[in-house]
């Protein structure tokens, strides 16, 4: 009963969750549409720490004859993203894995894959913060991993001049660029979201390629609402409204 199957708008694809687990937001909308204009067709692309699958379905609908191998370490989560992958008709494009990514060997070949996909935890263990479930815990908080452990499974699996989407928080991106510049993964392309025109920016969406050149581009903001307090026209198109 606490279990349920949510409409993605986009090709007629749904979503099961499990309203005491960690459910995806609005990030994970944002990262797919980031993400996808820039993912070949054909591509292997590895999602870690897929949580319930949110990331390799609606990517499925917004690439083409791209398959999606996905690492989760909660087996309850991992559990939802395989049912969603079977109610969705996916299997042939998505595997889930239950692991943890940090022992990347063990799952997928070095310099396999042409893209990394990750909507990491954004706070760091210890910060005091409550949640409801130690599941909503480990989504949310660096409890399993830390962002450098991100950066070392991406640089890993990543073919030379493969690219790794990311989004994180702000306050964080000076320590976010140190460390993927430490892993051979160089920033070449970011855009900063903002809440409305005027406010400042909690989130950032990156691009960085595994031994990339050191040229980066900052893209326009991508703006939430707008002067009425609704979604911008481009958010409503990333949410297939």
């Amino acid at each position: 009963m606490s279990e349920r199957a949510d409409d993605l708008q986009r090709n007629g694809l749904r979503l099961i969750q499990e309203t005491e687990l960690f459910r995806f937001g609005m990030d994970s909308v944002l990262l797919t549409g980031y993400a996808a204009p820039g993912i070949r067709r054909g591509a292997a692309v590895l999602d870690l720490g897929c949580g319930n699958g949110v990331l390799p379905v609606l990517l499925s609908a917004k690439t083409e004859e791209t398959c999606f191998t996905g690492i989760e370490i909660q087996e309850e989560a991992a559990g939802l993203a395989r049912r969603s992958v079977s109610l969705n008709g996916l299997g042939d494009r998505i595997k889930i894995i239950t692991g943890d990514f940090r022992h990347i060997g063990d799952y997928v070949t070095g310099s396999s894959q042409d893209a990394v996909i990750s909507n990491p935890p954004y706070v760091k263990a210890g910060s005091g913060r409550d949640y409801k479930s130690m599941s909503v815990r480990i989504s949310r908080s660096e409890e399993t991993c830390v962002f450098e452990d991100v950066a070392v499974a991406a640089a890993y699996a990543l073919k030379r001049r493969g690219r790794f989407f990311l989004i994180h928080r702000t306050i964080r991106l000076a320590e976010i660029i140190k460390t993927l510049l430490e892993h051979d993964l160089t920033p070449r392309e970011m855009r900063f979201v903002q809440p409305d025109a005027s406010g400042l920016s909690k989130l950032f969406l990156l691009t960085a390629v595994k031994g990339g050149g050191m040229e980066m581009k900052v893209l326009p903001p991508l703006v939430i609402n707008g002067p009425d307090g609704e979604y911008t026209p481009e958010v409503r198109g990333l949410y297939g409204i």
